[in-house]
């Protein structure tokens, strides 16, 4: 029986994410029906969003460990603070602890280690195989904070790297890395990766100082497309209607215009189409920014054509919003 590491495992009620890791277990165990899968968490042990954010990701894999350089945070008083001020105190401290554990040999690292990142980190060595998540890790957005980000999530790669350990990056987009330094780390993870398969091939010509031209680089589809549809009994769609599907996304700038496109967009669908139109909740947090969003529109639309847009904002399934979508027109 093989065992395989599955990282980067994100939160549950980010359902594109959960979608992609759905669907990459299923596919495993079509392929090895014995495979024993292991996910390990982008969440520190001492955070509560480690026992709070994979309740529907543990009912399929057979176990969930914690990260080893988890979300940024600092115990104190019995409670894992995120307050900026704790989270540059802990960024100081990993990167002393980082750089010191890149220069010890292997057999002092892991006194580095707290006893739950020891046993998240046995876990993994342990595996016949070790992938990444697919999604959209490696990328600096563009800003401080983003260039901050994509140093850390290639802390892990490097550290298996120290241990001689193989890994793939599964389903990956990469980009954009405008800082030298990102772009450096993750070429260095590509490097070292075992092989590395891409989602978008756009990212090739996009970001030239990218090492996705290398030997251990191809291409796949999105693992989230492979996920399967489960139906939703009662349909929450009236199937007498024309039905348009949609999601909306917090902007970062031009909010306002991309507000009013979206309402025109709606307002034309509904009374000049006859549409039935739904917004899907792809994270299901509250002051998530798409949420917002939708929240915001709905209530700059008119009453007229309120009446005939819903938005969807139970909990549904990866599988289930396949089916969802599946039944719009």
């Amino acid at each position: 029986m093989a065992k395989y590491a599955m990282l980067n495992c994100w939160s549950d009620k980010n359902k594109g994410d959960l979608g992609i890791m759905l669907a990459t277990v299923a596919e495993l165990r079509k392929q090895d029906p014995n495979a024993e899968v292991i996910g390990i968490s982008c969440f520190d042990s001492r955070d509560p969003m480690f026992e709070e954010c994979h309740v529907t990701l543990r009912k399929f894999v057979h176990n969930i460990l914690p990260a080893i350089y988890g979300v940024l945070g600092l115990y104190v008083g019995g409670k894992y603070r995120k307050e900026l001020p704790c989270k540059l105190i802990a960024l100081l401290l990993e990167n002393l602890r980082f750089s010191l554990m890149m220069i010890f040999p292997k057999k002092m690292v892991k006194l580095f280690l707290r006893r739950e990142e020891r046993k998240s980190l046995d876990e993994i060595l342990s595996c016949d195989v070790c992938f990444s998540k697919g999604g959209s890790v490696f990328t600096d957005y563009d800003s401080r904070r983003g260039q901050l980000a994509l140093e850390r999530s290639c802390r892990l790669y490097a550290l298996l790297h120290k241990f001689e350990c193989k890994y793939y990056i599964l389903g990956q987009s990469f980009g954009p890395v405008q800082n030298g330094k990102g772009a450096r780390l993750v070429n260095r993870v590509i490097k070292n990766a075992q092989h590395v398969y891409l989602r978008e091939k756009l990212c090739v010509n996009q970001y030239p100082h990218l090492n996705l031209t290398n030997a251990n680089v191809s291409f796949s589809n999105d693992a989230g497309f492979l996920l399967e549809q489960l139906e939703i009994i009662p349909s929450p769609i009236d199937l007498n209607y024309l039905n348009i599907g949609m999601t909306v996304r917090g902007m970062d700038n031009q909010t306002d215009n991309y507000i009013d496109v979206i309402v025109k967009m709606i307002s034309y669908l509904v009374i000049d189409k006859k549409f039935m139109v739904h917004i899907f909740q792809q994270v299901a947090m509250p002051d998530e920014p798409d949420n917002n969003m939708a929240e915001h529109i709905i209530k700059m639309l008119p009453k007229k054509v309120g009446n005939n847009v819903i938005y969807h904002t139970k909990d549904y399934l990866p599988q289930e919003l396949c089916w969802l979508y599946g039944q719009m027109d």
